[in-house]
């Protein structure tokens, strides 16, 4: 499967791109100025910057290749220690997830 999935804000700086890609076990490469601001979920709760890559839009949108280049100069230690912590903010993110502990309070 793919190590990235590219998550771009919609109308609004929020999308459900960010949960489709903690399902899919990628690392959310999240492009939505205003998406930590106001979107986040558990922004206090959850180290984002640990299990997530943001990439500015005025970035993205002048060079969208030379914007995500930086992705494919990461080191297999730094992969390994995003999808770690992916794992780890999925079992909190996602209550459909193998061991979630949001079901309970899903079911409640």
């Amino acid at each position: 499967g793919s190590k990235f999935c590219l998550v771009t804000r919609g109308d609004t700086p929020s999308s459900h791109k960010v949960f489709d890609a903690l399902r899919a076990l990628c690392v959310p490469v999240i492009v939505s100025d205003h998406w930590h601001r106001v979107a986040k979920p558990f922004p206090t709760l959850l180290a984002w910057d640990a299990f997530s890559i943001s990439i500015p839009e005025r970035h993205f949108l002048k060079d969208p290749k030379q914007a995500v280049a930086f992705l494919w100069t990461l080191s297999t230690g730094e992969l390994r220690r995003l999808h770690e912590a992916l794992l780890s903010a999925r079992l909190a993110l996602d209550w459909r997830a193998p061991g979630s502990r949001t079901t309970g309070l899903a079911l409640t």
